[in-house]
């Protein structure tokens, strides 16, 4: 089986893959109508010339051949919006439906009206519709159909047929005109249903290519989660191994200029410099165990008031200094759906207030729809107006400065992995505000 091939899209982001997959569809299913009205077109300037010249029907045949070439000429002109790879909507292809219908409208009043066999041809306009548009549109194509058919009741250009004796009649149809009207009922049944039958196996064709080519990014955009977990756990370790490896590289700077110092001073820094290394191992354990976690439904509902005050815990535990008035709410008592990500992400959340002059957060919560929303506020300078724009675009970080800039990034993949949403904005009282809607394990809401 062929693999399928993915159209091209305007950037990375997987909507704009999405969209230029539809877009891909319905010009795909465009071209399919186009072909299916060349096959009509030419069913209906047969069909004249074997009235005209067969039957002997008075049929004005000068007007019934310039409907016909305009709609050649609309033909062409929906044939180049394919070719030019322009997009095709809904309401494209339901103008195209109508134009359609008013076409038959058009040769049928010539030719008989309502009378004329062929009228059951507007049921194909109408199935055509049910298979290419949304409802809304289908029933406007529907109620044009049934409009147009109504109006030939009362008008249309009677259908003369040259006399004929009643041995020419039975010989031709077996039941005179009666006969001659159920033979025009069943080849315009023939005609649709068979036209219906070759349009429908060729819409089934573009589905099912489309079906393929969502599969296909669908696994794209998991290899692609995997991908941007791996490298934002690596940033964020990058980050938290920044400040019990300064501590070390300090220290060792200091002994190598000054000398190790004596044995009480000595053993109470190596307890330190212990401590330090038994973080890094910590947080690498930690990224790693983070790693390994590809499936959602490991992550665990804990009690909100539990997990956030466990996150803050092990963040003072690890060197952090700001000072975190968790105010008290029945809420936080509700089931949220956590994982090491989350965690990770609250504490880059407390890291980055520390770093950015951050003296004091006041950390409150929330229900709303079915989710928690916990808001953290601190009294810093605020976030800069590039982080407001751009949120979730990875900082540049500074030479001396690894890992950082990737604190709010990751904020965004583990908030979001989870069906949750978050943003920032400054107070208008100063200092910065962190929102995130994190979802709440059913039975509790």
């Amino acid at each position: 089986m062929k693999t399928p091939v993915l159209p091209p899209a305007a950037s990375g982001d997987p909507d704009d893959a999405i969209r230029a997959l539809s877009e891909d569809t319905g010009r795909r299913n465009l071209a399919l109508l186009i072909r299916l009205r060349w096959i009509a077109l030419a069913g209906q300037a047969l069909a004249i010339a074997v009235t005209v010249l067969y039957l002997g029907a008075d049929l004005p045949v000068p007007e019934m051949m310039a409907v016909i070439g305009l709609s050649c000429a609309i033909n062409l002109f929906a044939l180049w919006r394919c070719c030019k790879g322009l997009a095709v909507s809904d309401w494209i292809v339901t103008v195209e439906l109508l134009i359609d219908i008013a076409a038959l409208t058009v040769l049928l009043y010539f030719s008989g009206g309502a009378a004329n066999p062929f009228v059951t041809l507007f049921i194909l306009q109408v199935m055509l519709g049910l298979l290419l548009a949304p409802m809304p549109q289908v029933i406007f194509i529907l109620s044009a159909a049934a409009a147009a058919h109504f109006w030939l009741l009362r008008h249309g250009r009677p259908l003369r047929l040259p006399a004929m004796g009643p041995e020419q009649m039975t010989q031709m149809t077996g039941d005179g005109f009666f006969g001659l009207h159920l033979l025009g009922m069943f080849l315009s049944f023939v005609l649709a249903a068979g036209l219906l039958t070759w349009f429908v196996s060729g819409l089934r064709r573009n589905l099912a290519a489309r079906d393929a080519q969502i599969a296909v990014l669908r696994q794209k955009l998991v290899e692609d989660e995997h991908f941007v977990r791996l490298g934002v756990m690596a940033s964020s370790t990058a980050h938290d191994l920044g400040t019990p490896l300064t501590t070390l590289a300090v220290t060792l700077d200091e002994w190598h200029e000054s000398g190790i110092p004596d044995s009480p001073r000595r053993e109470k820094v190596l307890a330190r410099m212990q401590q330090e290394l038994a973080r890094c191992r910590h947080i690498v354990s930690g990224m790693l165990f983070a790693a390994g976690l590809d499936r959602l439904d490991l992550a665990e509902a804990l009690p909100a008031g539990e997990f956030l005050d466990e996150v803050i815990t092990d963040w003072r535990e690890d060197g952090g200094a700001l000072e975190v008035e968790m105010r008290p709410a029945p809420v936080l008592g509700a089931a949220l759906i956590a994982d090491t990500m989350l965690e990770q992400a609250l504490r880059n959340i407390l890291t980055n207030a520390q770093q950015a002059g951050a003296r004091h957060m006041i950390l409150s919560a929330h229900r709303e729809a079915g989710h928690l929303v916990v808001v953290f506020d601190d009294d810093g300078p605020g976030f800069p107006q590039a982080v407001l724009d751009h949120p979730v675009r990875p900082m540049a970080a500074g030479k001396g400065d690894p890992g950082r800039g990737f604190g709010l990034y990751l904020v965004s993949n583990a908030v979001r992995r989870l069906g949750g949403d978050w943003s920032v904005e400054n107070r208008a009282e100063g200092g910065a505000r962190v929102r995130l809607s994190l979802p709440l394990k059913e039975d509790e809401t």
